[in-house]
């Protein structure tokens, strides 16, 4: 619900139009958007919404927010008032905000506050997110008190940067520019990730917003941990992908972290089976967990735990296709039936595995994280190609 009064002529309106756009374009396809502006009488009741809520509408809304004018007055509480009624008549099981950008108090009748705790919305599970663009203070009290009633927010935005991530944060939209899947607030601002290194960032560690950039930490048994010559292979092999970017440069930034290592009974407590019984295959649940505890933004983070462990028949695998979790095996012994020594299965160790090999292995398992198949014909995207 946009304010288009008189007061927001000139940049403010300028600015408003070019955050909304950015943040529709920011929101996931299954977010439903509508747009409803406001301006002159206070009665708003025959006035339609310039797009209706509904899906897939991220034309219209741009044409829409294009077209906007600022004229007239202030009827802010009315318009909210139709903004309710849209989201009361659109089904949905999903969450339902209504986001208000306005830069001043409204011009008819009581308070924005006083309004809303008048308004029933038990039956909406409705939040209000009010956004103030260089509002006075009575005003922001007033945003403020309002959304904060419905379980919502006041969010101040004073430039044209911190409107569009105002806008981001009320519609709960992330704006990710290189498309890498990882936000750029995230590349560009966020403190602290855990690394024993006070105020940390993705910037720090090399990231950007406008280039594509992959993030692994690497946690391992004693012994187990990829060699420098093999993740510098990997790295380079990303950097040297032909693969586009907004800052006009090609390829991947890999960025490997180095994480903690491992003893023994904490990567054996890693795999499946309860105690007594022989260990197996990776347990994702424990390893996902894992990653979560020790890394802040881990949604953000490929994981790997490079072990040792003994008896197991592969030398890496990957959670999911796509997925975010690897086990890589650089040390230890492994049964290799059917052959046999003495009636029992050859023990086959595969300690000291060069760096090509390590290499290739953190290559293939990364792949599949990355939503790669095994090589099978042409048109398939392949870990081997």
């Amino acid at each position: 619900v946009v304010d288009v009064s008189g007061s927001m002529s000139g940049s403010p309106l300028a600015e408003a139009k070019q955050a909304i756009k950015n943040v529709v374009a920011a929101l996931p396809e299954s977010t439903a958007l509508g747009l409803r502006s406001y301006a002159d009488s206070c009665d708003q009741s025959a006035v339609p919404p310039r797009v209706p809520i509904g899906l897939d509408n991220d034309e219209a809304m741009t044409a829409a927010v294009d077209s906007l004018m600022a004229n007239g007055g202030t009827p802010t509480t009315s318009a909210l008032g139709r903004g309710i009624e849209d989201v009361r008549a659109f089904n949905t099981t999903g969450e339902r905000r209504i986001v208000l950008l306005t830069d001043g108090d409204t011009g008819c009748g009581i308070s924005i506050c006083d309004w809303i705790k008048q308004q029933e919305l038990s039956d909406l599970e409705l939040t209000l997110y009010t956004v103030g663009l260089a509002v006075s203070s009575s005003a922001a009290a007033d945003l403020k008190c309002a959304a904060e009633f419905t379980g919502g927010q006041y969010i101040s935005a004073d430039s044209p940067t911190a409107l569009e991530e105002a806008l981001l944060n009320a519609t709960g939209g992330t704006r990710d520019a290189d498309l890498d899947g990882i936000p750029d607030q995230w590349e560009d601002q966020y403190r602290d990730l855990g690394f024993g290194v006070v105020d940390t960032t993705l910037r720090d560690l090399g990231a950007s917003g406008d280039h594509k950039d992959v993030f692994v930490r690497i946690d391992a048994e004693q012994g187990a941990m990829l060699s420098d010559k093999a993740i510098r292979t990997v790295v380079d092999a990303f950097a040297n992908a032909p693969v586009p970017n907004p800052d006009g440069q090609s390829g991947i930034r890999l960025h490997v972290v180095k994480g903690a290592t491992l003893s023994p009974e904490q990567s054996a407590a890693l795999r499946q089976g309860p105690s007594g019984e022989s260990p197996g295959d990776p347990d994702w649940d424990r390893i996902s967990t894992r990653l979560k505890q020790t890394t802040l933004g881990a949604n953000y983070f490929h994981y790997v735990v490079s072990t040792n462990w003994d008896n197991w028949g592969s030398s890496g695998m990957a959670d999911n296709l796509p997925g975010q979790l690897m086990v890589l095996r650089n040390c230890g012994s492994r049964f290799i039936a059917p052959i046999t020594r003495w009636g029992k299965p050859k023990l086959r160790t595969s300690c000291g595995m060069n760096h090509d090999s390590q290499a290739a292995n953190f290559m293939h398992e990364l792949g599949h994280t990355l939503g790669l198949h095994h090589g099978g014909g042409p048109g398939l995207e392949s870990c081997d190609q």
